[in-house]
């Protein structure tokens, strides 16, 4: 988890997490340097627009060829900057719409 500010005095921004510490060598109040491991694939982001929910689920249209769009469900992640991480569902460099989801929604016929 991660603070939502930063102490100004000191530039840090206080972050918890969980590590093994079977040995015993981490204590209480002790500074700690991290190089956190990258993701085997990187994740795709889109616009927060493009994502609607129906129901309980949550939907993007994706483009399957020019003019053609198809809604897909998708499973999200956190959201930074407008941007939302896409979890399940799409494919890297699929596109989006990002205006006009809703008109597209109301012209299916489910």
């Amino acid at each position: 988890m991660v603070s939502d500010f930063m102490d100004s005095a000191k530039r840090t921004i206080k972050v918890r997490g969980a590590v093994d510490n079977s040995n015993r060598l981490l204590k209480a109040e002790m500074f700690v340097a991290v190089n956190l491991p990258a993701d085997e694939h990187p994740a795709t982001s889109i616009p927060v627009k493009a994502v609607f929910l129906k129901g309980e689920k949550h939907y993007v249209f994706v483009e399957q060829e020019p003019g053609q769009f198809a809604r897909q469900e998708v499973q999200i992640g956190p959201e930074h900057n407008r941007r939302i991480i896409v979890l399940a569902g799409m494919q890297p460099g699929q596109r989006v719409v990002t205006d006009g989801c809703l008109l597209l929604q109301q012209s299916l016929h489910d």
